[in-house]
């Protein structure tokens, strides 16, 4: 079961070790676009024109990773880093949203490249073309940490990378997303290895739900978590006890392609709202996916020298008990047969985009992509494994 670790209880106690400061660029961190594909150009340039802070250029959850889609992405990241990108004449504004690069996770190979007989990994294919090519900032997102030993390897890269291209020490910068429940119980001890290096934590809210359902997917006491609230505290207590940045979500509304019962006005006020809790709690600036959403987004989270007071999260004492707790204990809730409708449709729309080249797909008026499809495929084996009874029915949820 996820604990936190007896033998990194040290870090975690000691109150007197903050990370590095953050470079002027990464200060102002209230919204990033995020789930840009770079194979797709045009939403690239756009979104580095959208007035945003930040653009996660998405190698992840976000790509569909063919040898086509990813060497036309890593073109369109050289290009953007020079400012030469242009589609039907728009070029690069003058002070456009910074380029924060998110790799490919360790699951994933690249095939198409071969170091002494071994397949490369993802990963470092993503790292080391971006950092041999563009050697911008050099700002990343780093996905699916599932502890702070592949923090550890990842300060070991940096440091590597650093020496070997002539970076100052410190200078590669990486915001970690706590997407996994294992990470979650060992925050203190990412930014920790990290700390040289490090530009805060991110939310992963979709990946780490997902991490639940998959990890604890033969308990059905695990069924359907819902205790966001907990792991969004302890994420920002935990960066504002070190000086870290905190980031929050993405919000998942496309305004055009919203369902009939919903209004844009009511998109757009439903973001605010949400957002608004996030500030309270002390995050930093949030995610968005649509372009239309950034001005609101920013709106509601103040740039860090403006903030003034104490925060929700930053009153919340650390307590390692009541954490364990309330992360583990996971309310059974129900499940309608919307839900399941809802599950089928959307693993099976984004797995027919994924076939096509596509790295993410609207539903239902938002966006979805490899983290939200594995949350409803994750959410269905389990289901179906546990005869899991549909509201309002006398049907449970089986394989027919």
């Amino acid at each position: 079961m996820p604990h936190f670790l007896e033998e990194t209880r040290a870090i975690r106690e000691d109150g007197t070790w903050r990370i590095d400061p953050q470079p002027a660029a990464l200060r102002d961190r209230r919204v990033d676009i995020g789930d840009v594909s770079p194979a797709n150009q045009d939403f690239l340039l756009r979104a580095m024109n959208s007035g945003a802070q930040g653009v996660q250029v998405d190698f992840d959850d976000g790509h569909c990773p063919t040898w086509s889609n990813t060497i036309q992405g890593h073109f369109n990241l050289l290009q953007a880093a020079r400012g030469l990108l242009e589609v039907s004449g728009e070029t690069t504004v003058a002070n456009p949203a910074l380029l924060i690069v998110r790799p490919r996770a360790w699951n994933m190979d690249e095939p198409h490249m071969v170091v002494n007989g071994r397949v490369v990994p993802g990963a470092l294919f993503d790292f080391g073309m971006h950092l041999f090519h563009n050697g911008r900032g050099p700002f990343l997102y780093l996905p699916k940490l599932e502890g702070y030993k592949e923090a550890a390897l990842w300060r070991r890269i940096f440091e590597f990378t650093e020496k070997k291209l002539e970076f100052a020490h410190g200078s590669i910068k990486a915001t970690v997303l706590i997407e996994n429940i294992f990470a979650a119980f060992e925050m203190d001890e990412i930014l920790f290895e990290l700390r040289h290096h490090s530009s805060g934590l991110n939310c992963g809210m979709w990946d780490y739900t997902a991490s639940i359902v998959v990890n604890f997917r033969h308990r059905p006491e695990f069924l359907l978590p819902d205790r966001q609230q907990y792991y969004m505290d302890l994420l920002i207590s935990t960066c504002k006890r070190r000086n870290a940045p905190a980031t929050t979500g993405m919000v998942p509304f496309v305004l055009s392609e919203l369902p009939s019962g919903l209004s844009q006005a009511e998109a757009i006020d439903k973001t605010r709202s949400g957002k608004s809790m996030e500030a309270l709690a002390g995050s930093d600036g949030a995610l968005v996916y649509d372009l239309a959403l950034v001005t609101p987004v920013a709106e509601v989270f103040t740039t860090p020298r403006e903030r003034t007071g104490k925060t929700r999260s930053s009153s919340v004492a650390f307590d390692e008990k009541m954490f364990t707790e309330k992360l583990l204990t996971l309310p059974r809730g129900h499940v309608t047969l919307r839900s399941v409708e809802m599950n089928v449709r959307v693993a099976l729309l984004y797995v027919l985009h994924w076939l096509h080249g596509q790295g993410t797909v609207v539903v239902n008026g938002c966006v979805e992509d490899s983290a939200t499809a594995e949350i409803s495929r994750a959410q269905l084996w389990q289901w179906v494994y546990h005869r899991v009874p549909i509201t309002g029915t006398s049907q449970q949820v089986n394989a027919s």
